[in-house]
C-alpha cells in the first residue's frame, strides 16, 4: 500500500469516528456525554493533523470523503435506535480496529513525519479505553439487574 492510500485510510477513519461520537451525544446518558465529546474532539484533531500533513507532503488538499461521512451519520442514527449498549459496543469495536490499523502502519511506513503523527495518534487512542470500561460497567449492571429480577420472580 502506498503512503497516499494510508493517508486516505487515516483521514477517512478519523472523520467517520468524529461524526459517530458526535451523533451519539443525544442517545447516551448525560454522565457519559463529556467522555464522548472529549473523544470526538481528539478524533477531529487527528483528522486535522492527517489532513495538514497530507497537504504538506502531497501539495494538494486532502480529500473530504463525503460518502463516508454520510454513511457514518446513517450508522450513528441506526446505533442510536438500539441504545447505549449498542453504541458502546460499536465504538469499542471501531477503536480496536483503528488501533490495529495504526499499529500495523507503524511497521510499514518509514517517513518520520508520518511515523510521528502515528505515534501521537496511538498514544491518544489509548485514552479511549474508557469506552471499554463503560461497556464492562454496563454489562455488570445488567447482570446485577437480571439477578435481582430472578429473585423477585422466584419469590
Amino acid at each position: 500500500m502506498n503512503v497516499k492510500t494510508f493517508f486516505h485510510t487515516f483521514i477517512r477513519a478519523e472523520s467517520v469516528a468524529a461524526i459517530l461520537y458526535r451523533s451519539h451525544l443525544t442517545s447516551i446518558s448525560i454522565t457519559h456525554q463529556p467522555l464522548l465529546c472529549h473523544i470526538a474532539r481528539i478524533e477531529e484533531k487527528h483528522r486535522d493533523d492527517w489532513r495538514a500533513l497530507y497537504q504538506q507532503i502531497f501539495h494538494e488538499p486532502a480529500p473530504r470523503f463525503l460518502p463516508s461521512q454520510y454513511a457514518a451519520r446513517l450508522l450513528g442514527w441506526i446505533l442510536n435506535i438500539f441504545g447505549e449498549r449498542a453504541i458502546l459496543r460499536a465504538e469499542c469495536l471501531i477503536e480496536r480496529h483503528a488501533i490495529n490499523i495504526y499499529t500495523r502502519s507503524l511497521h510499514q511506513i518509514h517517513d518520520p513525519r508520518v511515523r510521528s503523527v502515528l505515534t501521537r495518534v496511538l498514544k491518544d487512542e489509548a485514552s479511549h479505553q474508557a469506552l471499554d470500561t463503560l461497556l464492562r460497567e454496563d454489562k455488570q449492571d445488567e447482570e446485577e439487574h437480571l439477578e435481582k429480577m430472578q429473585e423477585v420472580l422466584v419469590n
